[in-house]
Formats: structure tokens, sequence, C-alpha cells
């Protein structure tokens, strides 16, 4: 565990609290961490704006709270654009293989 994931406890620590104002400022910290060791595209990044997101938006700050909504699904879509283009023949291996399975399974039920 480093530093960033002990101020994520803290932050759903002070969200059950229903300490907002302290889970953002932690929520904030875990951010400026992920950001730096990590950078923008990474999934934790993403989830670090997410959880910021749906604090400001129980306090009824909506434009911020839309403002880190965007930046995480910003990211999600990178992310998930560039494991599309990695993946893709595995992908469609995974899913004719489930097919496979899937038809062979529901033969074997007809018969039955």
């Amino acid at each position: 565990m480093d530093l960033a994931d002990s101020y994520q406890s803290l932050v759903r620590i002070y969200g059950k609290l229903e300490d907002d104002q302290k889970a953002i400022e932690y929520g904030s910290k875990v951010l400026n961490i992920r950001r730096i060791r990590l950078g923008e595209p990474h999934v934790k990044t993403a989830d670090s704006y997410y959880i910021l997101a749906e604090l400001f938006e129980a306090i009824g700050e909506y434009q911020r709270a839309l403002r880190y909504y965007g930046k995480s699904v910003d990211i999600y879509r990178f992310l998930m654009r560039r494991e599309y283009d990695e993946n893709l023949e595995k992908g469609i291996k995974i899913v004719k293989s489930d097919m496979n399975r899937c038809q062979s399974n529901l033969a074997k039920n007809f018969r039955s």
C-alpha cells in the first residue's frame, strides 16, 4: 500500500461519515499523487477523477462534478481504444470460442 492508497482509504471513511469536504481534500491528494506517479492516462487516475466527481455532485457542485466525470470518461475511452487495438484478435478468438461452447451446450440440451 502506498500513500495514495492510504489517502483513498481516508476518502472512503470521510465519505461514510458524510464529511464531504475532508473526503474531497484527501481525494484531491490522491489524484495529484496518481497523476504524478502514474500519469494522466491510467485507470487509477480515471478512478480518482470519478470519485471526486461523485463527491462534488454530493455537495451540489455540479459544474465541477461534470468536469471531473468528463475527465474520467476521456481517460477510460483512451484506455479502451488502446486496449482494443492491442487485443482485438485475441478478443475475437475468445468470443468465437465462447460462441462455439454455447452452441455445443445448446445442441446437447436440445438432444436431451
